[in-house]
């Protein structure tokens, strides 16, 4: 069963990961279960934390590849670049893709905790193999519920008890 469908449009905290990049060369290698990245901070004291540019606007704010403090960065394939360019690691909190099934490997926590979303996706691949754009629908709708509905536990889970700070100095 392919992983793409869950690897494009599952996301949730059982998918998160933080790791410590170093950089070779200025550039940083993501790791091979990457997926998506949701926080990039250069660890340094103060820690700063780094949004996302296109490479466009990397090309035209730091046309010179100057070094300096981290702002910003790019991802292009399976690298990570600071903007300007810094020596200092990185610390990226991203969601890992699922891992392929092997023999040693025969389950994971999407199948132990969700049986029914393989389940549900293992009909609707049998019905487009079977050639039944009915059925293959009627699956493909329930795989993208089950699915909306994991997200929507996730967010619940994860945000749902915060609160909001006002900004600035309070009495």
């Amino acid at each position: 069963l392919s992983q793409s469908l869950f690897n494009t449009r599952l996301r949730c905290r059982e998918m998160l990961s933080t790791t410590t990049l170093s950089p070779t060369s200025n550039v940083f290698t993501l790791p091979s279960d990457y997926a998506q990245w949701v926080r990039v901070v250069e660890l340094v004291s103060p820690r700063r934390s780094l949004v996302q540019i296109t490479e466009e606007d990397a090309d035209i704010r730091y046309a010179t590849r100057p070094s300096g403090p981290g702002q910003a960065f790019t991802i292009v394939g399976d690298s990570l670049t600071v903007f300007p360019l810094i020596s200092n690691n990185i610390s990226l909190t991203y969601y890992q893709r699922l891992s392929a099934f092997s023999s040693d490997s025969a389950t994971d926590w999407l199948l132990t905790r969700y049986p029914h979303i393989y389940l549900c996706a293992g009909q609707m691949y049998a019905a487009e193999y079977m050639k039944d754009p009915e059925e293959f629908g009627e699956h493909a709708q329930a795989l993208e519920t089950y699915i909306g509905m994991l997200n929507g536990q996730n967010s619940a889970a994860t945000y749902a008890n915060i609160g909001v700070s006002p900004a600035g100095i309070r009495p």
